[in-house]
């Protein structure tokens, strides 16, 4: 009767057998990490591992803001606009319409405004000039994150940074939009404008909203 030595080495048919195992392995793990396999079928739907898909708010915007506004007399005289003491507080309220053009998380595009009615503390009701309030100017980097909004209303010289939110979706397409700002006004050391400090007034956008007009 022969006994089975524990140290002989194992035959060529269990050699083969474990490599064909490793194998078959390795092709199931390329076959899920493929365009092909369950994961490639996952992200299609939700995005990359599971992320959700960034909302869409590109299309043509009905918009409208109302902004609270302090400037010196110096300020007030180059524009044209009413002076009450040495610092004249007025409110102003727009409206107009945006195409937002988006590319991923980011958007951007140009603005109309085609209104704007301003008063003074005082009770002076008065439109300020164009170079004051430009009717045209643009949105600009824009970005979303996730629900949030991060946006600049109007370029150079009167920037707006502007945070806010997207306030409805429908099917992933976002159909209102909320954010708050505040200018950066001549003197501001972030300023475009070439101008000592301090500050030449300032400007608070309380409210702004927007509506989508068509897609």
């Amino acid at each position: 009767m022969n006994s089975k030595n524990p140290h002989q080495p194992r035959s060529s048919s269990g050699r083969a057998t474990k490599a064909v195992f490793s194998i078959l392995l390795a092709a199931g793990s390329f076959m899920g990490c493929s365009e092909d396999g369950p994961l490639a079928a996952r992200e299609s739907v939700s995005g990359p591992l599971g992320l959700a898909a960034v909302v869409d708010v590109s299309g043509i915007w009905a918009w409208s803001n109302v902004e609270e506004l302090t400037v010196p007399v110096f300020v007030a005289e180059i524009f044209g606009l009413p002076v009450e003491g040495p610092i004249t507080h007025f409110r102003c309220e727009s409206s107009g319409t945006m195409t937002l053009f988006q590319v991923g998380a980011s958007f951007s595009g140009p603005v109309d405004r085609t209104t704007i009615s301003c008063l003074t503390n005082g009770g002076i009701a008065f439109v300020p000039p164009p170079a004051f309030s430009p009717p045209f100017f643009e949105i600009e980097d824009g970005r979303i994150v996730g629900k949030s909004i991060h946006f600049v209303f109007g370029g150079a010289p009167f920037p707006t940074p502007s945070h806010g939110v997207i306030s409805d979706t429908e099917n992933g397409t976002a159909t209102a939009l909320q954010a708050t700002g505040r200018t950066i006004v001549p003197g501001h050391p972030k300023s475009p404008l070439p101008q000592a400090p301090p500050p030449a007034g300032t400007s608070k956008m309380i409210q702004w909203e927007a509506e989508r007009a068509l897609p």
